[in-house]
């Protein structure tokens, strides 16, 4: 991730003083992932923020979508809940249809931190059913994940077809819960 962030942050430069504004949002997305990747919520999110000042004017679904989700789990990382959930919100009300099954999960992560565990479960079988009609095994596997650490009825299910799909993946489970 530490390579990636280089490597990011030089394309942004490079970017910027080629004047080239939009190729620079896309690429806060990359570089917000990077960062959470590297356990850098602060800089996820700062990069989440600027590449938000240009997509909201600009109503751009795609780039709102992919820089809210990040924004949110940023916010999550950071404990500032409501804002997690504004942000996951706020991707999840764009048509960006790849986008909603983790905007669907990081909306119940948030929800299952403010201790609305029913709204949390929905949110996050939502999350699992999207994905899995995508074939997006990725937003699958983690929507399982926080919908067995909600506690939901099948939660052992969940978190055997959760530890699956990782595997397949090829990919290690992320922590807590």
């Amino acid at each position: 991730a530490g390579r990636a962030l280089e490597l990011l942050g030089r394309a942004l430069a490079l970017a910027a003083g080629a004047g080239d504004t939009l190729s620079g949002v896309y690429l806060r997305i990359n570089l917000s992932a990077a960062a959470l990747t590297a356990g850098k919520p602060e800089a996820a999110l700062a990069h989440a923020r600027e590449g938000l000042g240009v997509a909201l004017p600009m109503r751009h679904g795609y780039l709102i979508a992919g820089l809210s989700v990040n924004a949110a789990e940023a916010c999550l990382a950071l404990g500032e809940v409501g804002e997690a959930e504004r942000h996951a919100r706020l991707a999840g009300a764009q048509e960006e249809t790849h986008a909603q099954p983790y905007a669907l999960t990081v909306l119940g992560r948030a929800l299952l931190a403010r201790g609305d565990r029913a709204g949390a479960e929905a949110s996050l079988r939502e999350g699992a059913a999207l994905a899995e009609a995508s074939q997006d095994r990725f937003a699958q596997a983690h929507a399982l994940h926080w919908l067995a650490r909600a506690g939901a009825g099948d939660a052992a299910a969940a978190e055997t077809r959760t530890q699956a799909l990782f595997a397949e993946l090829g990919v290690q489970a992320p922590e807590g819960g």
